[in-house]
């Protein structure tokens, strides 16, 4: 019976021991450059045509934003809509950062985020930088409507952010790419079965320099951690 009650406690307190603990979610650069990475974490087929390097995602989060104002514009993936996005859409708001989110289904063309964009400066004028993000088709859309805005407001800095993005969705991708100016940061996601990593990896080759690439073990549907830590790659606040 003592035996019994003994290995009860000691299955007990394991249990109670792995649950407190909250390691967080994996972040490991691209593998074939060389930097500690999850053995479950494989390098996409693709080369580095581009030589690109992926930076590690950091604990940095993007700080109150002073004297001008930094705006972000979050688009939608398929089907999805902004409510879907509210953890990132309400971090960036709480850091007095000018939020819009196009709910479209069509937010790969970058028009809608071009629009939405339009109304948004009219209210805020003194807007100096936006950057522009967006999830699966959205993260398409992300590189489609930077392109746009830079076309109409040269004098803007404007950077892009795309997450797991579905490349493919708009032919003028290659053509926006090598043409993008700004910060561009791409993410994919490991446990992505929907937008591979070796799909990511081939579009993000024909990007312009200055890139980052990042890789995160996250499925498709739940970037939200990864998606606000990557906010604090670019300089909020800065004409």
């Amino acid at each position: 019976m003592k035996f019994l009650l003994l290995a009860v406690l000691f299955i007990t307190g394991c249990g109670v021991e792995a649950d407190d603990h909250d390691h967080g979610d994996p972040v490991h650069d691209h593998p074939e450059c060389g930097h500690p990475h999850s053995e479950e974490v494989e390098c996409p087929e693709t080369d580095n045509p581009g030589g690109g390097v992926s930076i590690p995602i950091e604990d940095q989060l993007p700080p109150n934003p002073t004297k001008e104002i930094s705006s972000l514009i979050v688009l939608n993936g398929t089907t999805a809509k902004c409510w879907h996005y509210q953890p990132v859409i309400n971090y960036a708001t709480g850091v007095k950062i000018k939020v819009t989110c196009p709910e479209s289904p069509n937010t790969g063309s970058g028009y809608d985020g071009l629009n939405a964009f339009k109304k948004l400066y009219k209210q805020h004028p003194n807007i100096v930088h936006v950057v522009v993000s967006g999830h699966s088709q959205g993260g398409v859309g992300a590189v489609a409507t930077a392109y746009l805005i830079q076309q109409e407001f040269p004098k803007l800095r404007v950077d892009t952010l795309a997450i797991q993005p579905a490349f493919s969705m708009n032919p003028k991708f290659y053509e926006y790419a090598k043409n993008l100016k700004g910060k561009k940061v791409v993410m994919c996601g490991t446990l992505d079965s929907i937008v591979p990593c070796s799909g990511v990896w081939a579009g993000y080759a024909h990007i312009k320099e200055p890139k980052e690439f990042v890789t995160t073990v996250t499925g498709h549907f739940n970037p939200h951690r990864q998606w606000i830590k990557l906010l604090g790659r670019f300089d909020w606040g800065k004409g």
